[in-house]
């Protein structure tokens, strides 16, 4: 379950409409239902924020840094244009252009760009946006 399915499904629980709970946290509702149906890349303070509202708290646990897999800068750098090579080939196949691909997400066609060129590092959330987008999950997008 992603954290917006989530959100949706404690939201409901709780009884509460996405009205309310945005009105809660001081946000619109078309953000909070972005949010739900991960059509939005948020930061997590505002996720953060929203299930503290519900009365959960949203933490983050390292991975056990003895079995974590170490890359050097130059090896990052490859994973990011790697996927951003996938994602352009998937927008691609589906006849989108940089601007197309934007529109849809909501953003600025030089971020699109800058993903595929890996020149901008993207979070999970995001590339996980996009996959949906595209129709594809982030394991056909890591190859």
């Amino acid at each position: 379950m992603r954290l917006g399915e989530m959100l949706a499904y404690i939201r409901q629980q709780a009884g509460l409409k996405q009205t309310e709970l945005a009105e809660i946290v001081d946000t619109s509702q078309q953000c909070l239902s972005r949010i739900e149906k991960a059509k939005y890349a948020t930061n997590i303070d505002l996720l953060a924020m929203f299930f503290k509202a519900l009365g959960y708290r949203l933490t983050i646990e390292p991975i056990n840094s003895d079995n974590m897999e170490k890359f050097t800068q130059e090896e990052a750098d490859a994973i990011y244009l790697r996927i951003g090579q996938r994602l352009k080939e998937l927008r691609e196949q589906r006849g989108l252009s940089p601007a197309d691909l934007a529109e849809k997400l909501g953003c600025k066609p030089t971020l699109i760009v800058r993903i595929e060129n890996g020149r901008y590092k993207c979070n999970v959330t995001t590339m996980e946006i996009i996959a949906n987008f595209l129709n594809a999950t982030l394991e056909v997008i890591e190859l």
